[in-house]
Formats: C-alpha cells, structure tokens, sequence
C-alpha cells in the first residue's frame, strides 16, 4: 500500500510528538544496547536525529532512515556528517541491504508508519550482518487504542486507526520476525514510565524486541 499525502501529514506529526518525547534513547534501550565503539549502526525511523546523535556519541558509525523529508533536513543540520537516509522503512535501497551493519535500531512511532510489516522485517534482515541484532522500542499496540484515561478509542482487531495509522497485534510482530529468518531473543512488555492516571500502570504502554540474524 502506497502512502498518501494524508498518511504522510499524520507521520509528520508523529515525529513531533515523538520527538518530544524520546528525544533521547530510552532507558530501557540504553540498558540492552552492546558495545557500540566502531561498529555499524542502522537507525530506522531516525527523526529528526536526537537518537542517532546519541549513537554515534557511543561510538558507532551510524546510517539514519526516515520517509520524512523535512525531519531529515533538521537532521542532516543537526549532523552533518551523519549518512541520512530518504527512504520508505519497507523499501530500504539495496545498499543498506548488504548484510553490513551490527544492529538495527527502530524507536517509537516506526511500527504505526508500515504497511507491510513482513517487507520491513526482510529489509532489516538484509541490513543485519550474520550475528547482528535488532532492537525494536515502540508503542505497545494495546495502548495506542487507548486514550489517557484509558478508554478505549480504537479497534484493536482493525488493520489501521481512525488516523490511517497501521495497528499491528503482538502476534504479528512476532510472526514477521520469524518470516525474515531472524531469531527472537526477547520480546518484553512495560507500563509506561510516564502515567497519565495511577492506572496506566496496569496496561502494557511499550515493547521492547531482540532478536538477531542467525549466524551461517
């Protein structure tokens, strides 16, 4: 499915809020990243680049990929010596497609842009070196659904929201990484960190992902 001038908006007002809030790396990313010094580094849905920044701060020789144009312009004046990439996640070009990069790292608000979430697994599978990982954080497709007070305001069985953002199931998730090949290591569920009411705390608010190519 092609995107539309609409989906595009949408997404572009994802970057802002996700900016936001995750302009740094989560704590719960921090703590699962490896050793970073020299190695290669594909960020996914790289923003408008504070995240990237932060890795390559660690270390890494980073390649940042995002569909929106206008994120990447503030990226690339934010680092310009940052590799920034102009591309659909599901599409990624056949030079990111190489088997180089030690990890892929995908943050919040990357899961709600793809259409054809099996097509963003393989990418990342044809990105990954042979022992490479893959770390996924984003939004728990249970809290999208809600609202802050916990009602209920989507469907959570429907392909997209009232939004034309996609809703994709853990079940899905789980399916599309074992389609690419990749090997699941961890699939992790939290409350969120930030409450709107002392219920939050009792439905899942983000997921955190491992997983890594096999080795040959």
């Amino acid at each position: 499915m092609e995107p539309t001038q609409e989906n595009i908006k949408v997404w572009d007002e994802i970057h802002r809020r996700r900016e936001r809030e995750y302009e740094g790396l989560p704590a719960r990313v921090i703590e699962r990243l490896p050793r970073l010094e020299e190695r290669y580094v594909l960020h996914l849905g790289c923003g408008t680049g504070g995240q990237t920044l932060q890795l390559e701060e660690m270390g890494a020789f980073v390649t940042g990929v995002d569909t929106s144009a206008g994120a990447l312009r503030q990226a690339r004046a934010r680092g310009p010596a940052i590799s920034w990439v102009h591309a659909s996640l599901e599409e990624l070009p056949l030079e990111l497609k190489r088997g180089r990069f030690d990890l892929v790292y995908a943050g919040a608000g990357t899961l709600a842009r793809v259409f054809d979430l099996t097509e963003l697994m393989h990418g990342i599978a044809g990105a990954l070196r042979p022992g490479g990982g893959l770390i996924l954080f984003d939004v728990h497709p249970s809290r999208r659904c809600l609202d802050v007070i916990l009602h209920w305001r989507e469907d959570y069985f429907a392909p997209e929201s009232s939004e034309g953002l996609r809703l994709w199931r853990t079940g899905e998730i789980v399916m599309a990484i074992s389609s690419a090949g990749l090997r699941l290591r961890a699939f992790d569920e939290f409350p969120g960190e930030r409450a709107f009411t002392r219920f939050e705390q009792r439905v899942p608010a983000d997921l955190l992902v491992l997983a890594e190519r096999r080795l040959r």
